[in-house]
């Protein structure tokens, strides 16, 4: 997102649009429908699936709701790894190629969302980049 946006400032792209106007059907790679229903759209059933746990009561509870949450980031942190190295996010700046990199943009900054959240409720403090 960080090279996108510094070539935002450049004027190689225009401003990635409002989230409704953008086209998620142009996503065709499995991986994207993959990251975007079992993770992103997941990810509130995750959390409630993880303080239910923790409000019926016993520590036993509480270790394997934080195991659950580990291991949902894990297997996302995964998922988004091969996606990125075989997709290309940023595409040249050509009109008719911009509504696909949008998608890819928006799904990129969603599942950087749900790890963000995700890792803060471990407190965790995110990295920006590696």
């Amino acid at each position: 997102m960080s090279k996108f946006e510094a070539a935002i400032k450049k004027g190689v792209y225009p401003p990635l649009p409002i989230l409704s106007s953008i086209d998620f059907s142009l996503l065709t790679d499995e991986n994207e429908w993959i990251l975007l229903f079992q993770y992103v759209a997941a990810f509130p059933s995750v959390l409630k699936e993880v303080t239910t746990l923790q409000k019926q009561g016993l520590g036993l509870y509480v270790t394997s709701s934080i195991k659950k949450l580990c291991l949902f980031l894990v297997n996302l942190a995964h998922e988004f790894s091969v996606y990125y190295s075989k997709v290309k996010i940023l595409l040249e700046p050509q009109g008719h190629l911009l509504p696909l990199m949008y998608a890819r943009l928006a799904l990129v900054s969603s599942v950087k969302q749900v790890l963000y959240n995700g890792l803060k409720l471990l407190s965790i403090e995110p990295i920006d980049q590696l």
